[in-house]
C-alpha cells in the first residue's frame, strides 16, 4: 500500500498471475471458500486506490454487503501510528471506522 497506485497495481497483477485472491480495492468484497464456508474479505486504508478508511458510511455499506454475502467477514485496516514504539496502537482518527466495521457485520452460524 505504501508504494502508491503503481505498487498496488503491480501487487494485484502478481497476485492474479499466481491465482491468489486479494482484498482492498474500492467497493470490493473478495469472497473465498474455506471448508465449505463463504468468507468475505475487504481491506480499508486512507489511500485513494483502496476502500475508504475515512468514509465511515461507505465502510459500513461495504461491511453490510459482505455480511449479506458470506458467513464470515474479515476486515483489514491499513491504519495506525507509524514507528516502532507505536506500531501496535490504532490511532484515534481510525477508531470510528474500526468500531463501525465491527458492529455492521452480524454473528451467525452457517
Amino acid at each position: 500500500m505504501d508504494y502508491l497506485t503503481r505498487g498496488f497495481g503491480q501487487t494485484q497483477a502478481a497476485l492474479k498471475k499466481a491465482g491468489v485472491a486479494y482484498a482492498g480495492p474500492p467497493d470490493t468484497v473478495t469472497i473465498v471458500h474455506v471448508r465449505g464456508l463463504r468468507v468475505a474479505v475487504m481491506g480499508f486504508s486512507p489511500y485513494p486506490w483502496s476502500a475508504p478508511l475515512n468514509d465511515i458510511p461507505a465502510a459500513a455499506r461495504l461491511v453490510r454487503r459482505a455480511a449479506a454475502e458470506a458467513s464470515i467477514v474479515i476486515v483489514l485496516m491499513h491504519a495506525g501510528a507509524e514507528g516502532r514504539a507505536r506500531s501496535t496502537r490504532l490511532t484515534a482518527p481510525r477508531l470510528p471506522t474500526a468500531r463501525t466495521a465491527a458492529t455492521c457485520g452480524r454473528f451467525r452460524t452457517p
